[in-house]
């Protein structure tokens, strides 16, 4: 796993999603995330208010986009890269670090990290 998040497979198009820009800072911040189930995920949020904008709470990733002229398909994200940010969100908001990293780092999700 370590080599997928340090490595070059993290830039992968293994490990790409587009998602929107609320959701996408929801994801960053670990206040929402997503559980396998069955062939698709369930959204999962720290508060299910933050899903009412998300009527259908069930992401199917499809391979219909291609990477190439080629037509070589795009492969779904990586489950175990999902699984690890699941279980990291979890952590975050069940010990409490969600909100002494909101006290540390404010906006933490827009700030521009590097990993070195």
């Amino acid at each position: 796993m370590l080599s997928v998040i340090y490595g070059t497979g993290i830039e992968g198009m293994r490990n790409i999603m587009l998602m929107d820009a609320e959701a996408y800072i929801m994801f960053g911040d670990c206040a929402l995330w997503l559980e396998a189930e069955d062939n698709s995920y369930r959204i999962c949020a720290i508060n299910e208010g933050i899903l009412i904008g998300y009527p259908d709470r069930r992401v199917i990733f499809n391979t219909s986009a291609y990477a190439d002229d080629e037509k070589t398909p795009l492969p779904p994200p990586d489950p175990k890269v999902l699984a690890t940010h699941a279980a990291s969100a979890q952590v975050v908001n069940l010990s409490g670090v969600r909100e002494y990293m909101e006290e540390i780092v404010p906006n933490a999700a827009e700030a521009p990290w590097t990993m070195e």
